[in-house]
């Protein structure tokens, strides 16, 4: 069964890492404790002490992960600009350098996570939507492209392309990409049914689809 894996990037989680998680200080000197043997398990523990994306690769596949197909979701919400202003220097989350040299949130999660799982992705195609813009609003998703991106470095163009142009406005809604992306997982499958049209929010999307599909989410800002 081929697993997918979701990245939802939204203006929300950035905040939270920004002001609510604890400082890399106070991680270092509290990490994970080993559960006790007797605990059950319901996932392997991935510490956080890494230095090289080499090393967190070796650690998932020790993990047990083999394969993975990537789907990116980027919140386009106004969120993105009051919260780029309390976070950012005052500019919006979605802000491009025009020079390349800083990266906004967005460009530099798409970069690490999307380098770091670029391994396990057996054909190299990542398809790319944005929710919460001017278009979608909460009611649907578009597509960065006609067809997925190919690695990476395309992502990061398109978003680069794209980003600029977008006029931002909400409010946010994970299920029009939570959708998309089972429609992908249908086709791959070569499954045709219908997603369940009386799962109105994201919540109750994953509940409906938590036993019949391989589709984890990976939620952040940062």
């Amino acid at each position: 069964m081929d697993f997918f894996l979701i990245l939802l990037l939204s203006a929300a989680f950035y905040v939270y890492w920004k002001f609510v998680r604890p400082s890399d200080a106070a991680r270092n000197d509290k990490r994970p404790s080993a559960p006790p043997r007797n605990s059950r398990q319901h996932a392997n523990i991935i510490r956080d002490n890494f230095d090289t994306l080499e090393e967190v690769q070796t650690a998932l596949r020790r993990a047990g992960l083999e394969s993975s197909n990537l789907i990116i979701g980027v919140d386009y919400t106004k969120s993105n600009t009051w919260n780029g202003e309390k976070t950012f220097g005052g500019k919006s989350l979605h802000h491009i350098d025009p020079h390349g040299r800083v990266l906004n949130p967005y460009q530099r999660v798409i970069k690490v996570i999307g380098k770091t799982l670029q391994p396990f992705d057996d054909d190299g195609l990542i398809p790319c939507f944005g929710f919460g813009d001017d278009g979608s609003r909460d009611r649907d998703a578009f597509t960065f492209s006609q067809n997925p991106c190919v690695g990476v470095d395309e992502v990061l163009r398109m978003y680069n392309s794209i980003t600029p142009s977008m006029a931002l406005s909400g409010p946010t809604n994970f299920a029009p990409v939570i959708y998309r992306s089972l429609d992908i997982i249908r086709a791959s499958w070569g499954v045709s049914s219908p997603v369940n049209t009386q799962c109105l929010h994201a919540c109750s999307c994953l509940v409906n689809m938590r036993s019949t599909t391989s589709l984890s989410l990976l939620l952040t800002g940062k």
